[in-house]
Formats: C-alpha cells, structure tokens, sequence
C-alpha cells in the first residue's frame, strides 16, 4: 500500500528539490518500532517475547510489522504526534525510499530535528503502550 506515496514523493523532489512527507513516514514507523518495544518489555512469556524483540529491528529498518491492534493504534497516535513536530520543524528528507536508521542519510542538513522527530515517535507510542496494552490480551 505504502507505494501509492511514491507518485506523490517522486512530485514532491522534482518541484521542490526535497521531500516532507519522509519526515512524516519516518515518525510513523519508529512509533511501530517504540510500541512492539513496550509490548515485549510487558510480555513475561519468553516466546512471545523474543518474538516481539524481533518485530523492532525491522521498524528501525523502516518496515512496519506489528500485529497487536491496542499497539498498533498507541503506534498511530506517537507516528501522528512526531509527524505533526516534523510538519512543524518544515524537517524534509533530500530523497524518498528510506526511513528511521537508513534513512538517516536524507537529513544530515538537519540531524537534531530528525533525531526528536524519532525520539518523540518513538517515546509516545512506547509510553502509551506501556502504561495502557495488558499482555494477556495478546
């Protein structure tokens, strides 16, 4: 689904030199990486676990892979809050196709916007998820 964007960002670098709506993409998925990082640090059962530790070092990658709805949506709302800060800081990637780790290249212009815009993502969605998702209801 996430290929519909292309159009749109391939647009974006041609009129404009720069793309914002990286910055924007980039804050969604480190918010999936921040909420299956709460779930696995709620989750006693060691199998479920190890499972949840391996779905964020994909969201670090740039790959969203989280399959528990209550996470999913405390995900929503940190993705949503670090892509209003990156709408507010104007923080815009110089490429499209990589995120969070990788992606990282797009914004050395701008690393310290680009790193709060991935903290705030990511401690949100952790905070929520945390403080609100009850294992035994995975």
């Amino acid at each position: 689904m996430h290929h519909v964007f292309n159009a749109l960002e391939v647009q974006l670098l041609a009129s404009t030199g720069v793309d914002p709506f990286n910055a924007i993409i980039t804050g969604a998925i480190i918010a999936q990486g921040g909420a299956a990082a709460a779930v696995a640090a709620r989750t006693q059962n060691k199998k479920k676990r190890a499972l949840y530790i391996s779905s964020i070092v994909p969201a670090f990658l740039g790959i969203i892979n989280l399959r528990l709805m209550k996470p999913f949506l405390y995900a929503l709302v940190g993705g949503a809050c670090a892509g209003g800060l990156a709408s507010i800081l104007h923080l815009a990637g110089t490429g499209m196709g990589i995120t969070v780790l990788p992606g990282t290249l797009l914004y050395l212009d701008h690393l310290v916007p680009y790193i709060l815009v991935n903290v705030v993502g990511f401690a949100v969605a952790f905070t929520l998820t945390y403080l609100f998702f009850r294992p035994e209801e995975d």
